[in-house]
């Protein structure tokens, strides 16, 4: 009925993986909706271009449902993780978009190379596993990264986070990321590649890094963020920022946002 005002909740409106019907789709969904919300501004230029009524950029919320901080050294026990290494976490679905072969290759990088630095890969594999294994193999890094291709519950999430030191996104391309809240979460610093998608709440907030996305940079800037001064900084600038990403602030802005459309 019209009397029933439509808001969509949009996530991506170009997909990842595209193909030439996308946009025919997109267009043909919004003559049936009023307004459209999403979680990031890159996302909300993209429907503006295809999409002529009211357009609410937002932010992805932190979830704030998964289970509180471990102490480091006891998630670290739980992981059989080394003790006296520092840890990078790279998590979620691996898909060709995310980059994890450029992070990979930064580990045979200067400075990173002889570093007491391990990369933790965690995620499912939806592509060939053998494109990493065989990088690992080749580049000889198998004591620096351990690919873990199996799927991770909210235990798993738990202890992961709490254990690293830091979360790397070297995405070749992003919009916004589930990942970004998580490390927010459990108050870990980002590094993340130069993407609109990734890069905006970091530079704003203070909390990691941007690097080029190119291994070299990649490594310095691993080396950089693990630095002692840097990784208090940037969690310290967590805690400050991460209450204004909570679910009361989302959903008091989307309420105002849908009562004036």
């Amino acid at each position: 009925p019209k009397s029933i005002k439509k808001v969509a909740i949009i996530d991506n409106w170009i997909p990842h993986e595209t193909s030439k019907f996308d946009r025919m789709l997109n267009i043909i969904f919004s003559k049936y909706i009023e307004s459209i919300s999403c979680l990031s501004t890159n996302v909300a230029k993209q429907i503006e271009a295809d999409f002529k009524g009211p357009v609410w950029s937002g932010f992805h919320p932190i979830n704030t449902n998964l289970y509180p901080i471990l102490d480091q050294q006891r998630a670290r026990i739980k992981l059989n993780w080394e003790a006296g290494v520092s840890y990078v976490l790279f998590f979620g679905l691996i898909r060709r978009y995310k980059g994890l072969e450029l992070l990979i290759r930064a580990f045979d990088e200067a400075p990173l190379k002889d570093q007491n630095i391990k990369l933790y890969v965690a995620g499912e594999c939806y592509e060939d596993k053998n494109k990493y294994t065989q990088i690992v193999k080749s580049l000889n890094l198998q004591e620096h990264v351990i690919l873990d291709f199996k799927f991770k519950n909210i235990l798993d999430i738990q202890q992961l986070f709490s254990a690293t030191d830091i979360v790397a996104q070297t995405y070749h391309n992003a919009t916004q990321s589930g990942v970004t809240p998580i490390a927010y979460q459990y108050q870990k610093p980002l590094l993340v590649s130069d993407v609109e998608g990734l890069k905006t709440p970091v530079i704003s907030d203070q909390t990691g890094l941007v690097v080029k996305k190119e291994s070299k940079s990649i490594a310095e800037g691993i080396c950089e963020i693990l630095d002692k001064k840097n990784l208090n900084k940037f969690s310290n600038n967590i805690k400050k920022t991460s209450p204004k990403y909570n679910w009361s602030s989302f959903s008091k802005q989307w309420v105002n946002f849908i009562s004036k459309v």
